[in-house]
């Protein structure tokens, strides 16, 4: 499937797949929903699936759809860098970067494109627009972006109405708008993260480096975060499979440290130990989570990163 680097475009979307058959098809076909959208040259870069996300992705046959296949599993950070890469070989401004769990809504690529662009031509330095990002399965719940204050992310939740652009520090990667050159000034995403973190160590990357983040509340992106979602007495619980709890613990606990002190890393260790309570209390497979926490710790104490070795 071959992309057309000469596209007058402003934008690359780019697409990070693995095994994702089960929702790539409705990904794409949201995208293609809108006519803006539809117009714009998107590349899939597919972390080695073992599934059949390829297949569904050549049945679909879409225009303007060009797939990289990686010979093994880089991870998510990897698979970014590669795309910012290309992005910036074809020379679009915007990179539009999605999940392949996600579903986009008509007209939000539009908007966070017009909206960036008017605050860059306001003088901003912008490095990123993002959505706001609700639940697939529970769509009143909204993932909310966040503030850094210096040694720990807060949740905002400045109401969910319209407006104009609110300034944020963070969200989740999928559904947000992000200038190219930015992420090129920070060096992109951290790779030896591979997955889990990876976002919001970029993002307050960028901050420091005097790129604004935008939360553009009228955009709407439906996400589904976590293998388990259910509403509890305690609200929305969100699992993960279980060797995801290795990444978190061990990119965060080097993130908060390296970047919000000594501060960021004990306001962590309160965070880890609530969600392990409530782990302990919601969670289908707590013993195992455990296990992977404690050597996430481990190998972030050691300095060792990278893919999980099996």
């Amino acid at each position: 499937m071959p992309l057309n680097l000469s596209s007058p475009n402003r934008l690359l979307i780019l697409i990070v797949t693995c095994n994702g058959a089960a929702t790539i098809g409705s990904l794409l076909q949201s995208l293609y929903s809108d006519e803006a959208s539809c117009r714009r040259p998107i590349l899939i870069i597919d972390n080695a699936s073992t599934d059949s996300t390829l297949d569904v992705i050549v049945d679909l046959s879409l225009p303007d759809v060009a797939v990289m296949p990686l010979p093994e599993n880089y991870g998510v950070a990897k698979a970014y860098n590669l795309g910012i890469e290309h992005a910036a070989g074809m020379g679009v401004e915007w990179i539009f970067m999605l999940d392949q769990d996600s579903l986009c809504s008509p007209s939000d690529l539009d908007d966070l494109l017009t909206t960036a662009e008017q605050l860059v031509q306001e003088g901003r330095q912008v490095g990123a627009v993002c959505p706001t990002a609700r639940s697939i399965q529970f769509p009143d719940v909204i993932h909310h972006p966040y503030r850094w204050n210096g040694f720990r992310l807060e949740p905002v939740s400045d109401g969910e109405s319209d407006g104009p652009p609110v300034a944020v520090a963070s969200a989740i990667t999928s559904g947000t708008l992000y200038r190219v050159k930015a992420l090129q000034a920070v060096g992109g995403f951290r790779e030896d993260y591979f997955i889990d973190f990876v976002d919001h160590e970029c993002h307050i990357r960028l901050l420091n480096a005097g790129w604004a983040f935008w939360w553009l509340k009228k955009a709407t992106l439906y996400h589904h975060l976590g293998t388990i979602q259910r509403i509890t007495a305690d609200g929305l619980w969100i699992e993960h499979a279980p060797f995801r709890y290795y990444y978190m613990a061990r990119n965060m606990t080097e993130g908060y440290l390296r970047l919000g002190g000594w501060k960021g890393l004990w306001y962590f260790r309160g965070e880890l130990y609530r969600h392990l309570k409530a782990l302990q209390r919601h969670g289908s497979a707590p013993r195992q989570c455990f296990r992977f926490v404690v050597q996430g710790l481990r190998d972030a104490l050691l300095g060792r990163f990278g893919a999980l070795k099996s």
